[in-house]
């Protein structure tokens, strides 16, 4: 078996993170009016900055995750998990 011992979970977390990055993009100016031409202001700074520190932890976690994923097929030595 070659990772996968939680069925690749661990990339969810990435994925996630990447979402997170690409609302931040989105969220950190205004957007265009729509068809009814509201307009959805920019969310404040601080919040974009806690937004991209969670997306950051979710990839960190998401790497320790899959280190142990690794490990319990059998592809990583234990080190994998201490140093992740």
């Amino acid at each position: 078996m070659s990772g996968g011992h939680y069925n690749y979970k661990s990339l969810e977390l990435a994925y996630l993170a990447g979402e997170i990055d690409d609302d931040c993009d989105r969220l950190s100016m205004n957007s265009p009016p729509d068809e009814w031409g509201y307009v959805r202001k920019a969310e404040p700074p601080e919040i974009i900055a806690a937004m991209r520190q969670c997306a950051n932890d979710l990839r960190a976690l998401g790497e320790r995750a899959k280190a142990i994923e690794w490990y319990l097929s059998g592809d990583y030595g234990p080190e994998s998990i201490l140093k992740a």
